[in-house]
């Protein structure tokens, strides 16, 4: 499977606020990112298999 590129639309400012959460974190900017993604493609897929009544 081949890498895609994800463009995040931040303000510079919103970046450099993510950029260091992750280096107090001790993290990496895009594994932070992909799990970030990855959470809400797995809470939106719930969301579909169980609809609320």
């Amino acid at each position: 499977m081949g890498l895609r590129v994800i463009s995040t639309k931040l303000t510079e400012e919103e970046h450099s606020k993510i950029v260091d959460m992750c280096k107090d974190s001790h993290c990496n900017l895009s594994t932070f990112l992909k799990q970030c993604i990855t959470e809400l493609i797995d809470k939106e897929q719930n969301k579909i298999e169980k609809p609320v009544e």
